[in-house]
């Protein structure tokens, strides 16, 4: 994906992104652990690649206290 950025210190740029958010769940960990199984697939993504990324917030901030990330197969 590309942006034209208009406003800003990069603008008149054309920016790449590798990676871009199609969603997000919020998984409530009970006893430290949780378990949170992905779909096979995104209806009406059209991607050569697809990655995840997954991190450990608390309730009051969503600063990541730990993350992790990577593609997938």
């Amino acid at each position: 994906m590309v942006s034209d950025v208009r406003p800003g210190e990069n603008r008149g740029k054309k920016l790449a992104h590798e990676f871009l958010v199609l969603g997000w769940k919020r998984v409530k960990l009970s006893a430290g652990a949780a378990e949170l199984r992905l779909p096979a697939g995104l209806d009406g993504v059209n991607s050569v690649r697809e990655a995840v990324a997954i991190w450990v917030s608390s309730a009051e901030s969503p600063a990541p206290i730990q993350a992790t990330g990577g593609w997938l197969e």
